[in-house]
């Protein structure tokens, strides 16, 4: 019984960012308990909160712009050496490519709790030219499609905000493929 109200008031904290959309009733050992059934908007801009580099809070719907302009979000981890390696090549051709088409880049860290301090240094010492920002209540893993099990992952959606092309894992190249989906977009 103390474990299920443990659980339940880490649910209450951990959803802070979340709306209730109903009740659901669940019954433990004959006692019955209403607990709230969290939602998550699942639509772009999402409503995740989120920290930036300086450790401020901020709402991704205040942060990812929806501005008629195509998106390509990255979810990656500290500890993946394969998203490193993405970024820095993304990094690379950054420059050139806003050059040659106009949209919104966003570098969103999933790394589990613990791994703040190393999102926060990372982000900092990269100086990265694109904003990045650490998903750190987890929520992007329940509603992207796949459950963005396996990283890194990359999104690119259209003017609208739709899932238009989806990648997971990196190969040298990559980058390329996510660039081309960007500048089909920007011809439309």
């Amino acid at each position: 019984m103390r474990i299920f109200l443990l659980l339940l008031a880490t649910l209450a904290v951990y959803n802070l960012s979340a709306q209730t959309s109903g009740i659901k009733k669940v019954t433990v050992n004959g006692v019955t308990y209403e607990i709230p059934v969290t939602t998550y908007n699942k639509v772009y801009p999402y409503s995740v909160q989120l920290k930036n580099a300086d450790g401020q809070v901020v709402e991704s719907a205040s942060v990812l712009k929806k501005n008629g302009k195509p998106t390509i979000l990255l979810f990656w981890l500290t500890t993946c050496v394969p998203c490193g390696y993405e970024i820095a090549a993304i990094q690379k051709k950054y420059a050139d490519w806003k050059k040659q088409g106009d949209f919104n880049f966003y570098a969103i860290s999933i790394d589990l709790p613990g791994y703040e301090a190393r999102f926060f240094e990372r982000v900092k010492k990269s100086n990265w030219a694109f904003e990045a920002y650490l998903d750190y209540e987890r929520v992007f893993p329940e509603i992207m499609p796949g459950e963005l099990n396996g990283a890194p992952q990359t999104f690119v959606l259209d003017k609208e905000g739709n899932i238009v092309y989806h990648k997971r894992k990196y190969t040298m190249g990559d980058e390329d493929k996510i660039f081309d989906e960007v500048l089909i977009l920007n011809a439309q």
